[in-house]
């Protein structure tokens, strides 16, 4: 039998596996624990049933609740993964969807679209997308010629074009009418009006794009090579960046679409698994999505139970909550002990 303690590399393996399981363990005890409080606590044995098929009175209150909490726990996750696969693409830790014009583009075209054309879950779906991948090559195209020499220019720009985005955001909702009043709570990440058509996006765009990035990660290494090593190796790295790029806005922009802001989740998630797993591709994204899921659920939980019946939107807590998480990776980052 080969001795485990004497590969190296299968003593990393199973130690990254184990983080995982646990990531992912403790993901499903949060979630579940979410179900059951609320302004209206639902019991275990309550919970049971209605997985069970069994109908009580709480069945509405666990309908709309799973709902929630599905669509929180998934949007989460994956702007975590797809922040990941966007730092991987520019090499930089610092890039995240708030702070490279991914998130304020996007919710700004929604606010557009249902100003000029009407609201439709299926086209706040295709601009979030859009959105997000605008804003991203708008900052990306700005920036990449001098992305080298100073990787911090690309947040820079990134800042200037959320601010600007969010700044024409407020203008069209202050001389809206009545009916975009809910845009506000949109624009702070609420998962207040979560419906189950919304739910219904979420899990079939999260169905498509995260298989999508698993498959992705087993040749992701190759973006970490610089222009000149993976064309001598006969690497495909621009169509490797294209797919990668698609699949992030498609991660990215489908969360934003369905929630909204989501704050400082997307540079907290990657950068805290990359302690802990360390920058290998598969790994990565799958604690990237773990974390993420994570914060915003707990977000989610205290900002519906701390001032019940009132709610605080989830966005807010999330930002509260990384806040002092990111701060911490920016002294690590500069500091120069983020690997």
């Amino acid at each position: 039998m080969l001795n485990m303690t004497s590969n190296p590399t299968i003593k990393i393996n199973y130690q990254m596996q184990t983080k995982q399981l646990f990531g992912a363990a403790t993901l499903i005890i949060l979630f579940i624990t979410s179900l059951v409080i609320g302004t209206e606590s639902i019991t275990f044995q309550q919970l049971l049933s209605y997985i069970t098929g069994h109908h009580t009175t709480s069945d509405f209150i666990l309908q709309l609740r799973i709902h929630r909490e599905a669509t929180a726990l998934l949007c989460g996750g994956m702007v975590g993964l797809g922040s990941a696969i966007l730092q991987g693409i520019t090499r930089n830790d610092m890039v995240a969807p708030d702070l490279t014009g991914m998130t304020s583009i996007a919710c700004l075209m929604v606010v557009i679209g249902a100003y000029t054309i009407g609201k439709s879950p299926a086209l706040t779906l295709i601009l979030g997308v859009l959105g997000s991948a605008i804003g991203f090559l708008i900052c990306y195209l700005l920036t990449c010629k001098r992305q080298d020499k100073n990787k911090l220019m690309l947040v820079l720009i990134g800042i200037s074009i959320s601010f600007a985005a969010n700044a024409v955001t407020q203008l069209i909702l202050l001389h809206a009418n009545n009916e975009l009043d809910e845009f506000l709570y949109f624009l702070s990440g609420s998962l207040y009006a979560t419906t189950f058509q919304t739910t219904k996006l979420v899990i079939i765009m999260a169905l498509i794009a995260i298989p999508s990035a698993l498959i992705l990660s087993k040749h992701f290494s190759v973006l970490y090579l610089d222009d000149q090593t993976s064309q001598s190796i006969g690497a495909p790295l621009r169509r490797l960046q294209f797919i990668s790029f698609s699949i992030a806005s498609l991660l990215i922009g489908s969360s934003i679409c369905a929630i909204g802001n989501m704050g400082f989740i997307g540079i907290v998630a990657p950068n805290i698994s990359r302690m802990f797993v360390g920058n290998r591709p598969t790994s990565l994204f799958i604690l990237s999505f773990i974390i993420g899921a994570f914060i915003y659920l707990t977000a989610d939980l205290i900002g519906r139970t701390i001032i019940t019946p009132a709610e605080i939107p989830a966005g807010i807590t999330a930002n509260i909550i990384a806040a002092p998480l990111f701060l911490f990776i920016l002294y690590r980052y500069f500091r120069g002990r983020h690997e």
